[in-house]
């Protein structure tokens, strides 16, 4: 299957469709209960699943993201309470608050409350990414990961950030506070998205030195 996905990626017609499967809903919601689930927790476990099941590894959050923020004079604190997750990052100049809660019967999580909610929230949205640097992650071990994974017809995935207006609607602002916020402070705005762009290049850079596209293609023959 790896073979057939890295033709697709090329834009060759594959010898046959592979079947790429997000399994970390299923793992997660069973685990407590499933021994099967349970062994998928780690990476061996989650590899001999997908074999079972003849699904293409490809997706393991575990190692996942590449990047990991880092923010100077901003201490960040997380908790959680029943179904609800609160993150709240505090500044100099004030504190930002995002709400998450669980959905019953999905096993994820939606916004309740987005950290941006008028122009003085922009302010220090502004400052917060003006602080923010992504730290590389799971890299130094991924070509070792990767050469495992090959010998199951896998590849290991890295998640990179979300692209700099998607990152704004979908993590700090919505959609609605997005748009308001663009058309009345597009200045701020441009700034923001300017910024994380500009994060961005580092964390390419790591990655570029650590995976080359052509050990991917060594690991399949």
């Amino acid at each position: 299957m790896l073979e057939s996905f890295l033709q697709i990626l090329a834009g060759r017609r594959p010898k046959r469709t592979p079947w790429v499967a997000d399994l970390t809903y299923w793992i997660d919601s069973r685990a407590a209960t499933d021994p099967v689930a349970a062994a998928a927790k780690n990476e061996e476990g989650f590899l001999a699943l997908c074999d079972r099941l003849k699904v293409m590894p490809y997706y393991w959050y575990a190692q996942f993201w590449a990047g990991e923020p880092e923010f100077e004079g901003v201490t960040v604190h997380e908790g959680t309470s029943g179904d609800t997750r609160q993150v709240e990052w505090r500044l100099p100049a004030g504190e930002l608050l995002a709400v998450y809660r669980r959905l019953g019967g999905t096993w994820s999580e939606a916004p309740a409350r987005y950290p941006v909610q008028d122009e003085r929230d922009l302010d220090l949205l502004l400052d917060l990414m003006e602080r923010r640097r992504w730290r590389p992650a799971h890299l130094e071990e991924y070509p070792a990961r990767l050469a495992r994974w090959a010998q199951q017809g896998g590849l290991p995935c890295l998640g990179f950030p979300r692209s700099p207006l998607s990152a704004l609607f979908t993590e700090w602002t919505g959609f609605e506070y997005g748009s308001l916020l663009a058309m009345d402070r597009p200045d701020k705005v441009h700034r923001i998205l300017d910024c994380m762009e500009q994060q961005e290049r580092p964390l390419l850079e790591a990655i570029t030195r650590v995976v080359d596209a052509r050990d991917v293609l060594e690991q399949t023959n």
